[in-house]
């Protein structure tokens, strides 16, 4: 029973910790509503300028990290 008790405890922990580092998808400032970058965990105003926009959804990454992204991808071996 002890054992299982302590990998409760260290489950609920993990989980905690995970909860807490989530940041939220938008703030709003002075300049406006910002979006969260996905992959830099930056702030961007979440307008055309800063990131792409598909089917009128705004993707989850900013331009500069969604170009990089692609940029990594057509160095990968079986690139187009």
């Amino acid at each position: 029973m002890h054992a299982r008790l302590q990998v409760n405890v260290l489950r609920q922990r993990r989980h905690a910790e995970a909860v807490r580092e989530i940041p939220p998808k938008y703030v709003t400032t002075e300049l406006g509503p910002e979006a969260l970058c996905a992959r830099c965990l930056q702030y961007w105003p979440a307008d055309g300028e800063f990131f792409y926009f598909h089917g009128g959804r705004r993707r989850s990454c900013c331009r500069a990290c969604y170009l990089e992204h692609r940029a990594e991808l057509r160095t990968l071996p079986g690139a187009r």
